[in-house]
């Protein structure tokens, strides 16, 4: 939601600098099936106001490539499989920026990348970390400030 929030001012400012209406926030939801959240989704889609929204269902690649695996005869075990996701996701990304001559904006924060806490290749494989240096409460801060809904 902040990566998302940080994107649109940056867009507006752009478009009012530049004089150019073409720069466009993207969002691209990716759930694995029925999403859990998907009141918390449309409240953060409403809050980032992203000029389009694409979503990429990863199910269906998800489970075709783990099947494909297992029928090579590996185990695909539940941790392998949870790796696999946010490949999945990066590749759809990739696919929608590279449609839209656009870039992949990422939404690791300073414990993430401190620890190493990603998917190498999956959802550290991003263009640009705008919160890369923000810990968990400085983003609850600029959330806050930005007045982002509670949830």
């Amino acid at each position: 939601t902040l990566t998302g929030k940080l994107a649109r001012i940056a867009i507006k400012q752009l478009r009012q600098e530049t004089g150019n209406d073409q720069y466009e926030v993207i969002a691209v939801r990716q759930p694995y099936g029925e999403q859990a959240d998907e009141e918390d989704a449309q409240t953060a889609l409403k809050f980032v106001a992203p000029d389009q929204t694409i979503t990429t269902n990863i199910k269906e690649a998800t489970d075709a490539l783990t099947k494909t695996l297992r029928v090579s005869g590996l185990a695909v075990d539940d941790m392998s499989r949870g790796s696999i996701k946010p490949k999945m996701r990066m590749i759809a990304q990739y696919a929608v920026a590279r449609e839209h001559d656009g870039v992949v904006l990422g939404t690791d924060h300073a414990a993430e990348a401190f620890a190493g806490f990603f998917t190498k290749y999956g959802d550290g494989g991003t263009d640009l970390d705008p919160l890369w240096r923000l810990d968990k409460s400085q983003g609850q801060q600029m959330l806050k400030a930005l007045n982002a809904p509670e949830s």
